[in-house]
């Protein structure tokens, strides 16, 4: 996770070399911590790497969870029928788990979900410790703009205008970005929630229709890849490979309900949106626990969540990843 944001230090006016003594805090056990200078071009220094072991005594973490759903909106075209619920029923259930010393909660649901409201919401989760865990759980609407950025449904979110009153996904970054909490996790069980590459997609003029008791969590006009497209996919897995030690982020795992041009759903004979729903029966039926040590950890989780949504759905939604962190796979319940 960045130490200083995503900018760093500025050192704009070092000369040949640059000193400077910087505290870092470390993490119960092994640290990696890495220095990257970039200049004025963008180019990016080889990373220097050094490995700290913390050998700090054993205390139980604290879980800081904020839960954010929105059934019932400002214009009531737009109305749910389970995302409220799924924010509720996620922040009861984690509210049992025996992983935590104590397990600290904010949910709004409603009304109450306005981007006012969820800004504030950083002031809550700064009280997490270094080795503590916060998770932030959002339903609802997932909405994209013109130019193809994403925009989570607030309760008075203009739909035509998402920008007005909605909240971008860099907000929602933020709220989690600047946290000393090295253990973050957000859920996105909101349409569109993966990641878009803005220049291989387009508009298209299709109405979704509900099939029986299945309803898309759906807003605005369809999203899909132009004819041809080499795929964000393919595109995110090249970057991947070819920049893996410099791919900067909040530190954060983010597991989202559907990818970029997909819609999530909600019902399938369950009172949750499908991505909420296997979340819970993974820990309930203990399926999610895929080597049975009895911990259920991050990437237990998305592979889980994953696989039961795609098969559940008849392959209609891909739950995704728009980041993960693969040097920390911690334990959630």
């Amino acid at each position: 996770m960045p130490v200083f944001k995503y900018n760093g230090i500025d050192i704009s006016d070092a000369s040949e070399s640059v000193t400077k003594s910087i505290e870092v805090s470390l993490s119960s056990g092994l640290n990696e911590v890495k220095t990257i200078v970039v200049n004025e071009k963008g180019m990016e220094s080889i990373p220097h790497v050094m490995e700290i072991n913390y050998d700090a005594p054993y205390k139980k973490p604290d879980l800081y969870i904020v839960s954010v759903g929105v059934s019932r909106y400002k214009n009531e075209t737009y109305n749910l029928s389970f995302a409220a619920k799924d924010a509720i029923d996620v922040s009861d259930f984690f509210a049992k788990s025996e992983v935590f010393s104590k397990i600290y909660s904010k949910v709004l649901t409603d009304e109450n979900a306005t981007s006012s409201n969820m800004s504030q919401l950083g002031s809550f989760l700064t009280q997490a410790d270094i080795d503590d865990v916060v998770i932030m759980f959002i339903a609802g609407h997932g909405v994209l703009d013109n130019n193809y950025n994403y925009y989570f449904g607030t309760y008075d979110m203009d739909f035509l205008n998402p920008s007005n009153g909605g909240m971008p996904y860099d907000d929602l970054e933020e709220l989690i970005m600047n946290l000393k909490c090295r253990n973050k996790l957000l859920f996105m069980d909101t349409c569109h929630s993966g990641e878009l590459d803005t220049d291989e997609v387009e508009t298209v003029k299709t109405n979704v229709q509900k099939s029986g008791q299945v309803a898309f969590r759906s807003a605005g006009e369809i999203i899909q890849y132009k004819e041809n497209a080499f795929g964000l996919e393919n595109t995110l897995e090249l970057s991947k490979n070819l920049f893996a030690d410099l791919r900067n982020g909040t530190g954060a795992t983010v597991i989202a309900a559907a990818g970029g041009t997909e819609f999530a759903l909600e019902g399938m004979n369950s009172e949750n949106g499908l991505f909420t729903f296997s979340l819970i029966e993974g820990i309930r039926t203990r399926r999610a626990d895929l080597n049975r040590d009895r911990k259920y950890t991050v990437s237990e989780f998305r592979k889980y969540i994953s696989e039961r949504v795609v098969h559940l759905s008849g392959g209609q939604q891909v739950p995704t990843s728009r980041e993960e962190n693969l040097k920390n796979d911690f334990r959630i319940y």
